[in-house]
């Protein structure tokens, strides 16, 4: 057996240095799943309408600088803000709050909103909380854990307790607004 002399090492060492570069170059270009899967996932920006079982009930339009945050605007027309006649509610703001990601595709989200008698003076503030799950593709979202509290006009929504008990509205879903050309 031959034994191997001082050139023929620097030779061996030489391609073995060479592979384990190529080889760290490989790691950073190739995606990591564990890695990616923390930061991607179906984007939330966008336009959406939710229905409910009597037809379109809502419109949101979330938006946000990058994907784990952002603001949203929720439109609620199908929504009777008297809350059963308890309230001579004239006119409502649209809603407006943030949302985060809190996982692959799922958000949770926060919507403030005004309630105004036929002075302009606010008669309640609503508070609209829940988390999202978009799906399939990217362009359904499942709804749930949609909770509405009503706050007095000057309360702090977020460290005063309501004035009325939480609704809870049933799960129901939303699609992504798509252009349509004619």
């Amino acid at each position: 057996m031959k034994r191997l002399t001082f050139s023929d090492r620097a030779c061996v060492c030489g391609g073995m240095r060479f592979f384990i570069i190529v080889a760290v170059i490989l790691l950073f270009l190739a995606p990591f799943p564990a890695v990616a899967g923390s930061e991607k996932g179906c984007k939330l920006n966008g336009s959406w309408i939710g229905y409910n079982d009597s037809g379109a009930w809502w419109m949101a339009s979330p938006t946000g600088q990058n994907a784990k945050h952002g603001i949203n605007v929720l439109d609620v027309p199908g929504f009777d803000f008297t809350l059963g006649g308890a309230f001579p509610v004239v006119n409502s703001s649209h809603l407006r709050g943030v949302w985060e990601r809190t996982g692959g595709n799922t958000f949770a989200y926060t919507v403030i909103g005004f309630a105004v008698d036929s002075n302009g003076d606010a008669l309640y503030i609503s508070k609209l909380t829940g988390t999202e799950t978009i799906l399939e593709g990217c362009d359904v979202m499942f709804l749930e854990h949609t909770t509405l509290q009503i706050y007095a006009p000057d309360a702090d929504p977020f460290s005063d307790d309501p004035m009325l008990e939480p609704m809870y509205f049933p799960d129901h879903y939303g699609f992504r607004m798509q252009v349509d050309l004619p």
